[in-house]
């Protein structure tokens, strides 16, 4: 038989122990609510004419600032890359109200051709990150980014969007799951650099009332071709001539969207050129 005794200290023991279970658990989600500022690289949801817009940002183990701009549009509805088109609003991302900010560089991933029937305009459907990268006055300090953004935002009709959006960069911030994982993808999407002799602009150059642009490509990947022209320049987007054998041959009709006065001699574009899955950005000077 099993002494009163002994049956009041087993009592007293699971009562201990479950005293210091409840502790335990009490401490872990004390500590868990403490730390949670230290995840704070996500901004709130910002409403945005048909969608929403957030900040991510992270800081790597080097102390090199990223990020980027979450847009989610309404399904049906898109924006714009930074040359529009023919038609739109490009984005203005402008991030001068932050603080321990020198430089925010913004990155722009490939956009989509989209013909509305009076020309090609250059968009992206339903959501977007486009990437940024900081850099600090003073990397030793936390970093508060501020962004005032103004965006087209297209259906049947285009509607100027704007939004503000704001996160703190702490010095040791470790970023939640889905915030790295949509940096990691967004950056996937951003073009590279050139590379010569395999993945490049060859040659640009008059032809006629063209401008020509020959490429070389890496494999047999899909070509494709997007301008951005000189300030002040409104160009249809390059039409492909020709493809094979690792190149690509694109035109760009000049017409009147050459402000009057100028020619394309000494004028610097910008091209995003396309191989299909890859991709490369490339700044031309022509002769």
């Amino acid at each position: 038989m099993v002494s009163a005794a002994l049956l009041d200290g087993r009592a007293l023991f699971a009562t201990m122990a479950a005293m210091n279970l409840r502790l335990a658990l009490s401490a872990a989600f004390s500590a868990v609510i403490l730390a949670a500022p230290a995840y704070a690289v996500r901004s709130d949801w910002t409403d945005l004419a048909e969608g929403q817009l957030r900040l991510l940002a992270e800081r790597d183990r080097s102390g090199a600032i990223h990020g980027g701009v979450e847009i989610a549009l309404t399904p049906g509805w898109h924006t714009y890359w930074r040359y529009p088109g023919v038609s739109g609003i490009p984005p203005r991302l402008d991030f001068a109200g932050s603080e321990n900010v020198r430089r925010v560089t913004v990155s722009y991933p490939v956009p989509e051709r989209y013909d509305d029937g009076t020309g090609i305009s250059l968009i992206y459907r339903d959501s977007v990150v486009f990437p940024f990268v900081v850099e600090a006055v003073d990397p030793k300090n936390p970093v508060l980014l501020r962004l005032d953004a103004l965006l087209g935002v297209c259906r049947e009709i285009c509607i100027p969007a704007e939004a503000e959006a704001t996160v703190t960069v702490l010095l040791e911030p470790e970023a939640d799951p889905l915030t790295r994982a949509t940096l990691e993808s967004a950056g996937t999407r951003i073009p590279g650099a050139p590379e010569k002799g395999r993945f490049a602009v060859e040659m640009a150059e008059i032809s006629g009332g063209s401008l020509r642009v020959d490429l070389v490509l890496p494999g047999d990947g899909a070509p494709d071709l997007f301008v951005e022209p000189p300030e002040g320049w409104f160009v249809a987007q390059p039409v492909l001539v020709s493809a094979g054998e690792g190149r690509a041959v694109f035109e760009i009709p000049l017409g009147a969207g050459v402000p009057k006065g100028e020619n394309a001699a000494g004028k610097t574009f910008r091209f995003l050129a396309v191989a299909g899955l890859r991709s490369i950005e490339e700044t031309v000077t022509l002769p």
